[in-house]
């Protein structure tokens, strides 16, 4: 069954452009730091994402895998610009 996430007596008024007062930013993973200093692959370093997926394969015992890394947080310039009440 799901599961609310917001309390049945909980009002929310969020402005319209959420870009002004929040965004999630997203920044370099270790992963991608790595591959931006190797030379097979190579990722130029001004270019090095937040999200990275990366395959890799071994031949003894034989393994292929995919491994996933993402470095990001919610942040909010402006938290006066919402409201959250609650409803008696």
């Amino acid at each position: 069954m799901p599961r609310k996430v917001l309390p049945e007596d909980l009002w929310c008024l969020i402005p319209p452009d959420r870009e002004k007062w929040a965004q999630t930013q997203v920044w370099v993973t270790a992963e991608a730091l790595v591959l931006s200093r190797g030379t097979n692959p190579e990722i130029i370093r001004e270019g090095a994402p937040g999200i990275i997926i990366t395959r890799g394969v071994q031949d003894e015992p034989v393994q292929i895998y995919t491994k996933g890394a993402a470095v990001g947080m919610p942040v909010m310039h402006t938290p006066d610009a919402h409201i959250v009440a609650k409803v008696l």
